[in-house]
């Protein structure tokens, strides 16, 4: 049950993230759902009694300013639009979003912690494939009945295919293994740090020179993440 909750909420929430960036509001999307850091924090405390200590909201509550500042490059523009956008589709769409991963983080979390004290890293294995075979069974027929030809090609890219979705389903089992062992409200906030690498491999390997107005951002996502640590 919690598995297929897992999938569907995904399935959703990567729907509405796509709604969002096709709502024009790439940036505005983006930022409301990351609201997914307080929203998993509140589902996880209702749903399985997992409340944060301040420490942990002080963190999560700055890893999203974080998000904003890097969003909209600390610009007053920038945050103006933002905020006047809060009732736009991108906006909602992105809350959306942020929402059903909220409840697929807590869903995981749930169901490797209903296959008993184990070891963690089978039981989140254990999840994350019954969550991906009902996902696979789902879209595979939702691609069948509505668009065949899509069906057919993707058997075609395979090993192109591949290239993506290796890389995908590694991080996916570490997702899931850090949630097994830790609160999906943690997990998700510390997990903001992935904001600053991309940063630092834009430099890397699109040879992408950061901003200097990236820097308060990328700053205030690291503090955060260093709060839910001490959390």
């Amino acid at each position: 049950g919690w598995c297929a909750l897992a999938g569907i909420a995904q399935i959703l929430g990567t729907n509405l993230l796509i709604m969002s960036f096709g709502a024009r509001g790439f940036a505005v999307g983006t930022v409301y759902s990351k609201a997914e850091t307080v929203i998993v924090a509140l589902v996880g405390w209702a749903v399985l009694g997992e409340a944060l200590a301040a420490t942990a909201w002080a963190g999560i509550l700055v890893c999203m300013a974080g998000v904003v500042a890097l969003a909209t490059r600390g610009n007053r523009e920038g945050l103006k639009a933002l905020a006047r956008g809060a009732g736009d589709r991108a906006a909602l769409y992105g809350l959306g979003a942020g929402a059903m991963f909220a409840v697929a983080s807590v869903c995981i979390r749930a169901g490797a912690l209903e296959l008993g004290q184990g070891d963690a890293f089978p039981r989140a294995i254990a999840t994350l494939a019954v969550m991906n075979s009902i996902q696979a069974v789902l879209m595979g027929v939702w691609l069948l009945a509505r668009e065949p030809a899509t069906f057919t090609a993707v058997f075609r890219t395979w090993r192109s295919s591949s290239l993506v979705g290796l890389p995908s389903v590694t991080g996916s089992a570490g997702w899931a293994w850090a949630m097994t062992l830790e609160t999906a409200a943690l997990v998700r906030a510390f997990g903001q740090v992935e904001l600053v690498f991309t940063v630092i491999m834009g430099r890397l390997l699109l040879g992408e020179t950061p901003k200097a107005a990236d820097i308060p951002g990328s700053l205030a996502v690291i503090l955060g993440v260093l709060l839910v640590l001490l959390a």
